[in-house]
């Protein structure tokens, strides 16, 4: 079935010795097959392992809060009282729109490292109206959860809305800092304007 006319190149003894130039035998091909199943092998362990740790390591931790938890080995009576979840969870939408890289995904992290009870449904930009100043929106009765979240967060300003369907959605603005950058001093309140002043 060979689409090529029969030639000289054909009449091969099939018991010859002779081998061709890209035909040699390779003496070490039962160790290079070795090689490569113990590579395979081992890409597969590591793969295993890593999977492993994705699924069963705390996908929040950070080390600035194990230190922190290691500094006060004696927390006083409020911490302790703080310290316990608050009834059910808070329900938290969280967006970016100030165009800070990372500030949800921040906002998320503090909030899940925190000591409430938190439930956050999404994470993402915001595609409403921007705002200039970070504001928590709450629906009505959700005003203790969202000065809560928005202490947690550094926001200074909250606002009840109708116009959600989450009890409390936290909306970054541009000046929003992330964590990792911010400083133990407090932000001076006379030098913030009311969340008034920017819509």
């Amino acid at each position: 079935m060979n689409k090529y006319p029969h030639d000289e190149f054909d009449d091969v003894d099939e018991d010859s010795k002779r081998r061709g130039v890209y035909r040699a035998i390779n003496p070490n091909a039962a160790r290079d097959k070795r090689s490569i199943l113990a590579l395979i092998g081992a890409g597969l362990a590591a793969l295993i392992l890593g999977g492993f740790m994705y699924v069963f390591s705390p996908q929040n931790a950070s080390p600035e809060a194990a230190t922190q938890a290691t500094a006060s080995s004696t927390p006083s009576v409020s911490e302790t009282a703080s310290a316990e979840p608050i009834g059910e969870p808070y329900v938290v939408e969280i967006y970016n729109s100030g165009g800070v890289t990372g500030a949800a995904s921040d906002a998320m992290n503090l909030l899940m490292n925190s000591e409430q009870n938190v439930e956050i449904t999404q994470v993402g930009n915001w595609h409403g109206v921007p705002v200039n100043v970070s504001t928590i929106y709450y629906t009505a009765g959700n005003e203790q959860k969202a000065t809560a979240v928005a202490e947690i967060l550094g926001v200074d300003y909250t606002e009840e809305s109708t116009e959600q369907d989450s009890p409390v959605v936290a909306v970054l603005g541009p000046e929003y800092v992330l964590s990792s950058l911010r400083t133990d001093e407090a932000t001076d309140p006379s030098a913030t304007a009311s969340a008034t002043d920017y819509q």
